[in-house]
């Protein structure tokens, strides 16, 4: 792959969450979105977690508390396979 494919693709895998999840969030006072898959083949296994939540603050306890809003997102994958195994893990959180 040419060095510019690869910068488009990298910045549309940033960019594509940061739509998902943002401005759903932005529309809607509470809102929380989790996601997980895991597969597993001839060739390796992969587990994935994302989760996303925002809230105004003026609900009781959690994140966020009493006033002020808040924004988290938590991104986790693992993967294994003939080659080596490894991991990554995101985290975000705005008050």
């Amino acid at each position: 792959m040419k060095a510019k494919t690869i910068t488009r693709v990298l910045v549309a895998g940033v960019a594509a969450p940061m739509l998902a999840f943002g401005l759903p969030s932005a529309a809607l006072a509470n809102s929380f979105w989790h996601g997980d898959s895991q597969f597993a083949g001839p060739n390796g296994s992969m587990s994935q977690s994302i989760t996303a939540a925002a809230g105004n603050g003026h609900f009781g306890g959690g994140f966020g508390g009493h006033g002020g809003g808040f924004a988290l997102y938590k991104a986790s994958a693992s993967f294994a396979g003939p080659h080596g195994a490894g991991s990554q893990n995101l985290f975000s959180f705005a008050n």
